[in-house]
């Protein structure tokens, strides 16, 4: 370990394990904020920066709070709140299309609508909160559709019974 001092804009310390040279990182602070820095392989590993964000393999939190350039592993996560839940579908007044109408909207745009397509989510990405809303929106549609459609199979087989019983 060797403890470097400042050179007016940053402050480190420098680890070496067991003397050699095969994972050289520093720690310290610099006008951004606290940063581990990978110097083997010139890479920010973990930041926090003066506002408080916390990057992990990102200098950049693009305004998050948390920014992970990398893949993420967890037992659990929880979006705390989402005000656009989409009980909507179910009230009396909720508009669903027909299914020409979805099946038209498809050939046009090539995706469900109030659905991103997959160019806007390469391009921007996705919020979870929203799209789990949005697919619970689909599937309480795809309900609804069902129960029309149950209704109209119940319907046609009390036609057949009578036509048989004719």
């Amino acid at each position: 370990m060797r403890l470097q001092g400042t050179n007016g804009k940053h402050s480190w310390i420098q680890f070496y394990p067991s003397g050699a040279n095969v994972l050289n990182w520093k720690t310290g602070v610099n006008t951004n904020g606290f940063s581990i820095y990978d110097i083997s392989n010139a890479q920010y590993r973990f930041n926090i920066s003066n506002t408080g964000n916390v990057g992990i393999g990102a200098t950049n939190t693009k305004g998050f709070k948390l920014g992970v350039n990398g893949k993420i592993a967890a037992t659990e996560v929880k979006v705390a709140t989402y005000a656009n839940w989409s009980d909507f579908v179910f009230k009396n007044d909720y508009n669903l299309a027909t299914l020409a109408e979805v099946e038209n909207h498809i050939k046009e745009k090539g995706h469900l609508k109030d659905i991103p397509s997959a160019e806007d989510v390469k391009k921007d990405g996705f919020f979870l909160g929203e799209m789990d809303a949005k697919l619970l929106q689909k599937i309480e549609e795809l309900t609804l559709y069902l129960i029309e459609q149950n209704k109209k199979i119940e319907e046609l087989q009390k036609e057949i019974i009578t036509l048989k019983n004719e």
